[in-house]
């Protein structure tokens, strides 16, 4: 099996942290390893490492290899700018197309996501492998809610698949709902949320590309094929339109299979996915500063990466404090989705 990790994000919800030059797939936000290196660390415990790719931004080639010193530079497939996931994917499968078997399955998993169970993730993956290859199906990962989620996509499971186990057949999605009809779909257990692992080999997206998907992306596909140079691939690609894969492919095809995840899983998307993955002090605090000092302070995320100015925070509770020198973000915890504001205001990202 092959795996292609999408590190091609710009993390905007995480400002100052996350900045364009320096995105959250590459900071060290869990551990001592950045989330790519967790990635990459996982991908090596599921396949061999000439079946592992890098799908990236043009601007982070030298931070990826910096990175990732094992991967060849031919493993690192270069967008030469941002188009969202259909195009990432659909440039990235093509382009492991010319490298590997056709009908072997690509599991295209993320960069940016933290996993606490790498033993139930391989099999899972594995799994979701083995059925794709065996029924020439697209599989997904769904994520078991274990709290409402309002900022995830949810994929509605149906019947089992066959005699399969823990398979399920897809009815339908639902895009991000508000609290209340997120806290239906869990209590339902009818609802998963969509991880954005997708599992497919070439030959079975570019089936799935003709029947459901908009002429459009069967005619880009053709294009990036026929590109000869390196500046005909990268005009093949600037010319295909910004589109997710949910609403280009995912959400239009018939006959999708989905596996309820069995690991820990965590979308490092905002800070308070931060806050609740790291370890917490006495008072539920997240401190990450050499000269950070809390006072009558809870449930609170204190960042800094500057060492020569301390930080105090007094009778304070659930707020963010990032100091960095791109910018000083204070913010309630709760409004953590907000920061996607700030930088559409700043033009940051």
């Amino acid at each position: 099996m092959i795996i292609l990790i999408n590190a091609g994000g710009s993390g905007t919800r995480l400002w100052p942290l996350s900045t364009k030059e320096l995105p959250k797939q590459f900071l060290k936000l869990v551990n001592h390893e950045s989330l790519l290196q967790s990635s990459f660390k996982r991908a090596l415990q599921t396949t061999t490492l000439d079946k592992i790719y890098v799908s990236i931004s043009k601007s982070h080639l030298d931070l990826t290899k910096e990175q990732l010193p094992d991967i060849s530079e031919d493993q690192i497939i270069v967008e030469p700018d941002k188009r969202d996931t259909m195009p990432s994917i659909l440039n990235a499968v093509q382009t492991i197309s010319q490298k590997c078997p056709k009908d072997e399955a690509i599991v295209s998993i993320h960069s940016d996501q933290h996993i606490e169970d790498n033993e139930n993730f391989v099999k899972d993956l594995k799994k979701g492998a083995r059925l794709s290859e065996k029924y020439k199906k697209i599989v997904l990962m769904g994520m078991t809610p274990d709290r409402p989620g309002p900022k995830f996509g949810h994929i509605h499971k149906a019947k089992q698949f066959k005699n399969e186990t823990d398979t399920f057949e897809v009815s339908g999605f639902k895009e991000k709902p508000d609290f209340e009809l997120a806290k239906k779909y869990q209590e339902s257990g009818k609802y998963l949320w969509n991880a954005g692992y997708f599992i497919a080999s070439y030959e079975t997206f570019v089936e799935a590309v003709k029947l459901y998907a908009d002429p459009i992306w069967l005619k880009s596909l053709k294009n990036l094929s026929r590109a000869k140079t390196k500046h005909q691939r990268d005009q093949a690609y600037l010319d295909l339109k910004k589109e997710a894969i949910e609403t280009a492919l995912t959400e239009k095809s018939q006959g999708l299979l989905v596996i309820p995840q069995k690991f820990k899983w965590m979308d490092v998307g905002s800070f308070d996915d931060i806050h609740r993955v790291n370890k917490k002090d006495k008072d539920q605090n997240v401190v990450k500063s050499n000269d950070a000092h809390l006072v009558n302070t809870r449930g609170s995320l204190v960042h800094s990466s500057i060492e020569s100015r301390p930080i105090a925070l007094i009778g304070l509770e659930d707020v963010i404090v990032i100091d960095t020198p791109e910018g000083l973000l204070v913010a309630n915890i709760k409004e953590s989705q907000e920061v996607k504001k700030i930088t559409e205001i700043l033009k940051v990202n």
